[in-house]
């Protein structure tokens, strides 16, 4: 009997949850055979070093983790930059000011260059398309599971194949064309030709609950509400330093005022330098304000936290309620129905998220 010690080490790719374990193939035993064919095709044959469903998924989070850190290291430092050229304008230290600035400057350079020169952004979105077409595949391919399952392995096996080709030869142009409903890389999700029995409609309505609904929803809760309380609090900080930035300048047109008006004499000239300090300092802050603004902005629109929120939060409810009727469901013609709506919500989430993110604000 083999020990636990000398037991072969489970592969890399058994993190992802597009992976089906010995125990999960025994706990659904009718679909057991489309799941080997799967496994074989896209994790045996398919999977490699520089390509495949876990390759394509780990890499699109390392770029999205690069391209997100470039984005706020490009905001804090040309925010930076101006502002320490509008402080030099006090000629509070002016030399060590022009220094910090051109460092700030050369740091901002380097990162919208490599950014740009990397195409951070383009391709950790290409990455996740592709882990994403994955997915769909998968539950397409298990949605006719009575079709398949009375075809030949040969023919599953070709099926598979065919359309992972065209998900590793999609290319930025692709994408678009996909994203604009212009060509479609996945077979079309219909009603099955051949309806499965009770028993069979059962067990595809428990793996897609287990293995795509619940973890779906879940995703999308938890990101929205995450996107929701980033969102709540930045939204506000743009809005809050523009109008700050115009009280101090009207504090700044107040002092002019005021100082103009007051006659001369000993006590007024003495307070003088004072009145101009004050003065200069609210100009400053009008000025510097509008720029950290533009800052904040420029790093919540790469990401649109609230756009991306709302969608977050209405697809985790759209999921509820699908699961909601899943549970139910009593024949294989509403259950199939159910999950063909959830696959096509899903669709449409993510043509609508790339959409949205390949039109978010980066400077490239």
């Amino acid at each position: 009997m083999t020990s636990p010690a000398n037991s072969p080490a489970e592969p890399t790719y058994a993190e992802s949850e597009l992976y089906d374990s010995p125990d999960d193939l025994a706990r659904w035993p009718l679909l057991a055979p489309l799941l080997k064919t799967w496994q074989t095709e896209v994790w045996e044959k398919d999977h490699t070093e520089f390509r495949g469903c876990w390759h394509y998924d780990q890499e699109a989070i390392r770029l999205q983790n690069r391209h997100r850190l470039a984005v706020i290291l490009a905001a804090i430092t040309g925010t930076g930059a101006v502002v320490l050229a509008i402080l030099q304008l006090g000629k509070i230290e002016a030399d060590v000011l022009m220094y910090l600035e051109m460092a700030c400057l050369v740091a901002a350079v380097v990162t919208i260059v490599l950014g740009i020169f990397l195409s951070l952004d383009h391709r950790w979105r290409e990455l996740r398309f592709k882990a994403e077409q994955y997915r769909m595949l998968k539950f397409r391919f298990l949605h006719d599971a009575a079709g398949w399952l009375a075809a030949g392995e040969e023919e599953r096996a070709r099926h598979l194949f065919t359309h992972l080709l065209k998900i590793h030869g999609a290319n930025r142009e692709a994408i678009k064309e996909w994203i604009r409903w212009k060509i479609e890389m996945l077979p079309l999700l219909e009603a099955p030709d051949v309806e499965p029995d009770l028993p069979l409609a059962l067990e595809l309505a428990d793996y897609f609950r287990q293995r795509r609904l619940l973890p779906q929803r879940h995703y999308f809760h938890k990101r929205g509400h995450r996107l929701h309380s980033v969102d709540t609090t930045v939204r506000w900080v743009g809005p809050g330093l523009f109008f700050a930035s115009v009280f101090c300048a009207l504090a700044h047109a107040a002092i002019h005022v005021a100082h103009r008006n007051s006659e001369g004499g000993t006590e007024q000239h003495d307070s003088a330098s004072l009145v101009l300090f004050a003065a200069l300092a609210l100009a400053l802050l009008a000025a510097i304000l509008p720029v950290a603004a533009a800052g904040v902005r420029t790093w919540r629109g790469a990401f649109e936290f609230g756009r991306n929120a709302l969608r977050f939060e209405s697809m985790a409810h759209h999921l509820e309620h699908l699961l909601s009727e899943l549970d139910k469901a009593k024949t294989p013609e509403a259950i199939l129905a159910i999950l063909r709506r959830g696959e096509y919500a899903m669709e449409s989430e993510h043509r609508a998220w790339m959409r949205l993110m390949m039109e978010a604000e980066w400077f490239g």
